[in-house]
This record gives C-alpha cells, sequence and structure tokens, in this order.
C-alpha cells in the first residue's frame, strides 16, 4: 500500500478524508448547510466521492472550528477568508524564504570552497608572472605583473 493510500485509510492521519457531512457538522457542533456555505465561500474545501458525497478531512474539521471560534469572536466570514487566505499566503513565504535560505547558505559554502582555491593558485604563481586577482566586487581578473611589482598598468 502506497503512502497516499495509507494517508486516506488512516483516521489520524490530517489528511484522511473520512467524515461524511452529518458526521462532521456533528463534531463541530453545526448544521450541515453551515458546513456548504463555508465550501461555497472557499474556508474549506472537502474531497469528494466517486458519486459526489463530502467528505472531510481532520484538518477541515479544524478549519472549521477555527472558523466557528472567530465568528463568535465578532468576525464575518468575508473577513476570515481574507484572514486564513493571508495566513496561507505568509505560510507559504516564510517556506519559500527558508528554502532560499538554504540555497544561499549552500552557494556561500561552495563559493567559499572557490575563494579556497582561488586562495591556493594564487599562491603558486611566481611575482613575475600572470596572477589572478580578485577584486573588491569578488569578480576575478588577469594581471600581467611587470618586473616592478607597484606598477600594475597592463591589466587585461
Amino acid at each position: 500500500m502506497s503512502n497516499a493510500e495509507q494517508n486516506d485509510s488512516e483516521p489520524n492521519s490530517s489528511q484522511a478524508a473520512v467524515y461524511v457531512m452529518s458526521v462532521a457538522a456533528e463534531l463541530v457542533g453545526t448544521h450541515p448547510q453551515t458546513l456548504r456555505e463555508y465550501e461555497k465561500r472557499g474556508l474549506i474545501n472537502p474531497s469528494r466521492t466517486g458519486g459526489g458525497n463530502r467528505r472531510y478531512t481532520h484538518a477541515d474539521i479544524e478549519k472549521v472550528l477555527r472558523v466557528k471560534s472567530l465568528r463568535e469572536e465578532g468576525m464575518s466570514l468575508t473577513a476570515i477568508a481574507a484572514l486564513m487566505e493571508y495566513e496561507e499566503a505568509i505560510y507559504l513565504l516564510k517556506h519559500e524564504n527558508d528554502v532560499l535560505k538554504s540555497e544561499l547558505e549552500k552557494t556561500q559554502f561552495r563559493l567559499g570552497n572557490v575563494e579556497n582555491r582561488l586562495h591556493e593558485v594564487e599562491s603558486t604563481i611566481g611575482t613575475n608572472s600572470k596572477a589572478l586577482v580578485k577584486a573588491p566586487n569578488r569578480d576575478v581578473v588577469l594581471v600581467v605583473q611587470s618586473e616592478d611589482a607597484d606598477d600594475m598598468n597592463d591589466v587585461r
């Protein structure tokens, strides 16, 4: 059995669509019509069986309970939908930020390796020969050193 099949068959999984509408409504203490309204407004998105019947996950139940709590605090469904949309966007942006931070760390590590190798190469080059010089912006330029070590006018 695949992981996806296991998740759909495990009642404790938050992604397993196991609750029919009447059970979901009873679990959250509301009428099935309220669940239909929440679905219509995009607050929840239950899966459907082949016959078109709604099936709710544990995550759907938690969302409905949160919506109920926010409604009891006086928020409109429109405001709740906007809040949940913003929260989802923040979650996605945080995830993307974490991925980018990880990529940056890997890139900085590779850059450090390149800079170390560049230093090794530079240390093996004689003083009266061509040399690689690291400029402040991290560009590498080829410098031909003349007999006078201070005269670096011949840059290519």
